[in-house]
């Protein structure tokens, strides 16, 4: 699996179903870091590296996983994509996808989470209030900030069906580029502060 989110120029799905079916990790615009750009029109902008972070949580939660690897299709933009598809099966009551922004328009050491719509921000709210607790409590991630209030975040993920969806409880996280990408466009040295901190919080939140 990992060889295959290593993978520069494949698009392709992976999936993988574990103990914990109540909640998927989704990563739907995920590229090797380094592969800024994806082959599809209305999404060229790659999330580089989140298909390792959504790989790396699931593990961790055992729960279930679905990655878009280098999409030529908008995977989370239609519920008709093997992507959405692969969730709607499963049946969750928790999705979490993980998403990259480019620190630009959210802030460098800002992490935003939005469940898509205002009527719901009382689920981002508090996951990113739990969050903001266990980051602020790591000395190398103490410097970032969490805002999951919808109207204030940048990245509000509201014409993402998959976040939108009433079928199952939602997190939409926007992770800054020092979060994502490392030495050689691998994985920062946080990345393991940064998964336990998040599988912390979907362990109080996702309950």
């Amino acid at each position: 699996m990992i060889q295959k989110l290593r993978n520069k120029r494949t698009t392709g799905l992976i999936k993988s179903k574990r103990l914990n079916s109540a909640i998927v990790i989704g990563a739907p615009h995920h590229a090797p870091g380094g592969v800024t750009k994806l082959p599809c029109s209305t999404h060229e902008a790659s999330d580089e590296n989140t298909g390792f972070i959504a790989w790396d949580l699931s593990k961790f939660l055992k729960s279930n996983t679905v990655i878009s690897c280098y999409a030529s299709v908008d995977p989370n933009k239609s519920l008709a994509t093997d992507y959405s598809k692969a969730i709607i099966q499963w049946k969750p009551k928790y999705l979490i996808e993980i998403h990259g922004h480019g620190g630009v328009k959210a802030g460098k050491h800002v992490i935003e989470i939005s469940s898509g719509t205002n009527e719901r921000s009382k689920h981002s709210e508090k996951f990113a209030a739990i969050l903001q607790e266990k980051v602020a409590a790591i000395e190398r991630l103490k410097t970032y900030k969490t805002n999951g209030c919808f109207r204030d975040i940048y990245f509000k993920a509201k014409d993402s069906l998959t976040i939108t969806d009433n079928r199952w409880i939602s997190f939409h996280i926007e992770l800054p580029p020092s979060l994502r990408i490392g030495i050689n466009n691998g994985l920062p040295e946080t990345h393991k502060d940064l998964i336990k901190a998040i599988a912390d919080t979907i362990n109080e939140v996702c309950v």
